[in-house]
C-alpha cells in the first residue's frame, strides 16, 4: 500500500504499542517525507539533561542553543529550519552532515508538550516544505 497520508493515519491507529509505532509506523512516515533519519522522542524517556548525555544531544534540547527546539517548545506546532532562519543558516547551528535539514512536530497530552517526531534530511537534498509542515501537524495529531 503507498504511504499516502489516511494510510498513516489508519498505521498510527492500528499500532499495537510503541515498538510496532517505532519499527514500522515511523520508517513508513519517513519515507512519506523523503526523510533520511527520524526520532521518536518522549521526554519522559530522556536521560535528565544533568546527567551525563552526549554534548550534541544536549545541544539539540538546548532551547538558548536550538531555535527550531525552542519554537516547538513555545508554540507546540511543527516547524522546519527555514522558517526560522535563513537558508544554510542552520549547518552553523549543527554541522551533521546527515542533518542538512530538520523538521520536528510536537507531540502531546492534556495540554503540555510530552514528546517530539524529527526528520532530517541530508545536505544537498530539498529543505522541507510548506506542505511537509501541514502533513506533520496532521500526523502530531494522530500521534499525541
Amino acid at each position: 500500500m503507498a504511504n499516502s497520508l489516511q494510510s498513516l493515519f489508519q498505521a498510527i491507529a492500528q499500532a499495537r504499542d510503541e515498538n510496532e509505532l517505532r519499527s514500522h509506523v515511523m520508517v513508513r512516515v519517513s519515507e512519506y517525507f523523503a526523510a533520511q533519519r527520524w526520532g521518536l522522542f518522549f521526554f519522559d524517556q530522556l536521560p535528565s539533561i544533568e546527567i551525563n548525555i552526549r554534548g550534541i544531544v544536549k545541544l539539540a534540547l538546548s532551547v538558548e542553543h536550538n531555535p527550531v527546539f525552542r519554537y516547538l517548545v513555545e508554540h507546540h506546532a511543527p516547524v522546519h529550519e527555514e522558517l526560522l532562519l535563513p537558508p544554510g543558516m542552520w549547518k552553523t547551528i549543527c554541522s551533521r552532515f546527515d542533518h542538512g535539514h530538520v523538521m520536528a512536530g510536537p507531540i502531546v497530552s492534556n495540554s503540555c508538550l510530552v514528546g517530539a517526531v524529527g526528520f532530517t534530511r541530508v545536505r544537498g537534498t530539498p529543505a522541507f516544505e510548506a506542505q511537509d509542515i501541514a502533513d506533520l501537524s496532521a500526523l502530531c495529531l494522530h500521534l499525541s
